[in-house]
């Protein structure tokens, strides 16, 4: 700081300007000093980046609700019972008790994760699983029911569903359901009666259903099977009711016949081998049986009522006394472009006015047994000689041209 010279006194100050300056620079020096400090503090409590990788986050309290003698206690009727809704979760196996069921649910709104343990029944014991009449929107998945004395699990319970469970060694039926519901992705075998059995509107879908003591699976009307296998059950494979759709399936060495079906039904791209019964039997009309397979089952491939379609199926093997591979039980069905061959009939009608066309059969021990008034007309197709190139052929039948589209032909 330079003096300054007061002509008036004759003497020397400081220049304000110089103060102030000399302020700046002492408080500028005073947050440096503090800047550097904070720094130094940052830098002993570790890096400002975050480590590479996912932040995992901080463990919390499991959400769900264990099953336990403090959560769900029981009564007289179940060893657990759950009574409000909310989503619940075994910790262990359970083994039951006789005279009481395993589980009961008595509140709408439940999930139940068995996390993949099981409910082991005893001796007179009940349900594995039980839902209690009236209650609705419950999901069981991802364990084991075995050994009980009633039924695996019983929701007879509207828009329910159970998923990913096995149902297994039970006395009654290894999953008994109410309406509106679903079964996905489960197994129900060695059951004393059916493996799976559901009311009204209910679908099962990829599901494996064998060795039960009556049908494999079982399902009221307008229930759907999809991609789903049904073996050595001792009644039926698969039974939809009316309106009912089968779709993708396997029926193989059942009791009775493969799929049985009832009015207005559909079964489809299926495949139904070396059952008792029929391969494919409608019990009413209506019906459509399309681009299916049937081989050696005892009593014939595909039995159809009235007003049905049978199109595009190959049935075949069907070599026990008096086995069609297609049966038209009664009139105004639509038979067209199916493969009959190596069965005891081809092609079989009882009664009138169907509609029979573009039909192979070749090698059953009679190719067409038909009605009188039924819409149908099979010559025997002609053998060609050598062909190379773009024409070739023997004789025809229709001389020369191109065959009627609506002959049948034995080959």
């Amino acid at each position: 700081m330079h003096p300054v010279h007061d002509q008036q006194t004759g003497t020397h100050s400081r220049h304000p300007t110089d103060t102030a300056t000399h302020r700046r620079a002492v408080l500028a020096g005073i947050g440096g000093l503090a800047a550097g400090a904070l720094l130094t503090g940052r830098a002993q409590a570790g890096p400002l980046d975050p480590p590479a990788g996912p932040i995992a986050p901080t463990p919390g309290p499991e959400p769900r609700i264990p099953i336990n003698a403090q959560n769900t206690p029981g009564d007289s009727q179940a060893l657990f019972r759950i009574t409000q809704p909310g989503s619940y979760y075994l910790t262990g196996n359970i083994t039951g008790i006789s005279g009481r069921n395993g589980l009961t649910i008595a509140a709408d709104n439940v999930t139940v994760d068995l996390m993949g343990y099981a409910l082991i029944g005893v001796p007179g014991s009940l349900n594995g699983i039980n839902a209690a009449s009236g209650v609705k929107h419950i999901h069981i998945r991802n364990g084991i029911l075995t050994d009980w004395d009633s039924n695996g699990v019983v929701l007879l319970s509207n828009n329910s569903r159970v998923s990913d469970i096995i149902a297994v060694d039970n006395e009654i039926s290894g999953m008994f359901l109410g309406s509106q519901c679903s079964i996905a992705n489960s197994t129900a075998s060695n059951n004393g009666s059916r493996g799976i059995i559901t009311a009204f509107d209910c679908s099962v879908s990829n599901c494996s259903c064998s060795n039960n003591g009556s049908d494999g699976i079982s399902l009221g009307q307008g229930g759907m099977v999809v991609d789903s296998v049904a073996t050595l059950n001792a009644q039926r494979g698969i039974r939809v009711n009316a309106t009912g759709t089968v779709l993708s399936c396997v029926a193989r060495g059942n009791g009775s016949h493969g799929i049985e079906t009832s009015w207005a039904s559909v079964v489809s791209h299926r495949t139904s081998a070396a059952n008792s019964g029929f391969g494919i039997y409608t019990l009413n009309g209506d019906c459509s049986i399309t681009d299916c397979t049937t081989r050696a089952n005892t009593q014939g491939g595909v039995r159809v009522f009235q007003r049905s379609i049978v199109r595009g199926n190959n049935c075949s093997g069907h070599s026990e006394p008096d086995a069609p591979g297609i049966l038209m039980a009664s009139s105004r069905n639509r038979i067209e472009s199916n493969q009959c061959a190596g069965n005891t009939v081809g092609i079989r009608s009882t009664s009138n006015a169907s509609m029979i066309f573009a039909n192979t059969c070749n090698g059953n021990n009679t190719n067409w047994e038909i009605a009188a008034s039924n819409y149908c007309w099979a010559p025997s197709m002609f053998t060609t000689s050598p062909i190379n190139g773009a024409n070739g052929g023997g004789s025809s039948p229709f001389g020369g041209g191109t065959p009627d589209p609506l002959a049948n032909f034995s080959y």
